[in-house]
């Protein structure tokens, strides 16, 4: 009589998988029975098409669960997978490549289902968490900032505050603010950009004559103009274009 659903078991816990893993990584070992016999007991796992797992032989009757392309999270959080279980030790194990900033955690809905009639099922949950990999770059929110400054401004003025931001998390979501490598020596004696905030200062003395606009750029794709105006700091100045020449005195003719 066919009056026990199959079971399906967690051999191991689901590991959380890395965004970069390869395809064909094992998440989860996975086993299923029935207590009842015969056609009964017998059951077998299949898996639905759709989610980006798929279940691999791996040794004997065992079998591995894959992804088997890259997740998307905004279309779906949840991914419900019907499998209908052997008797064997398949493997959850990854097919597709993954994405965590799209989707960091995938729910597997698992059925098995027996070999009876009428057919009873059985069902697990399995929850796969991504782990992040540094695969993103920061994005400034204009690769482009003009300001204009006066000439007579003093060191320690704040000019400006580029920012960034980086779909990464933790240590790799984080940014350090630096002027490109190839930013000349000049410019760093004259302006300094705080490393965390990303908040530029005026470090040396401005000078419209020699520069009256000075580019910086920002590592990672951003540049900032720094426009000067001119301040009356220069007494005119009289210039001879030729020497001065001696005049006769004409009045001893007289």
């Amino acid at each position: 009589m066919n009056d026990n659903a199959p079971e399906i078991v967690l051999t191991s816990k689901p590991n959380p998988v890395r965004e970069d893993a390869p395809k064909g990584t094992v998440v989860a070992l996975i086993s299923a029975r029935d207590l009842d016999s015969g056609n009964n007991g017998k059951v077998s796992l299949e898996l639905k098409s759709g989610p980006p797992f798929t279940l691999k032989p791996s040794f004997s009757d065992n079998y591995a669960l894959v992804t088997s392309g890259v997740l998307d999270r905004e279309r779906f959080s949840e991914y419900n997978i019907e499998i209908t279980a052997t008797d064997s030790v398949p493997e959850l194990v990854l097919e597709k490549t993954l994405d965590r900033e799209k989707q960091g955690i995938h729910q597997l809905l698992l059925t098995a289902l027996d070999g009876g009639n009428p057919v009873k099922t059985g069902t697990s949950k399995i929850t796969v968490t991504v782990l992040d990999n540094n695969d993103n770059v920061p994005v400034f929110k204009k690769p482009l900032y003009k300001i204009t400054v006066p000439e007579s401004s003093q060191s320690g003025l704040m000019l400006a505050k580029v920012e960034a931001t980086d779909q990464d998390e933790g240590v790799n979501g984080e940014i350090e603010y630096s002027f490109a490598d190839h930013t000349p020596e000049i410019l760093r004696s004259i302006f300094q950009i705080n490393s965390a905030t990303g908040e530029i200062f005026l470090k040396g003395k401005l000078d419209y004559e020699n520069f009256a606009t000075h580019e910086l750029d920002i590592s990672g794709h951003c540049r900032v103009q720094v426009d000067i105006t001119d301040f009356n700091d220069n007494a005119p100045e009289i210039v001879f274009t030729s020497q001065p020449k001696p005049l006769l005195d004409t009045r001893m003719w007289k």
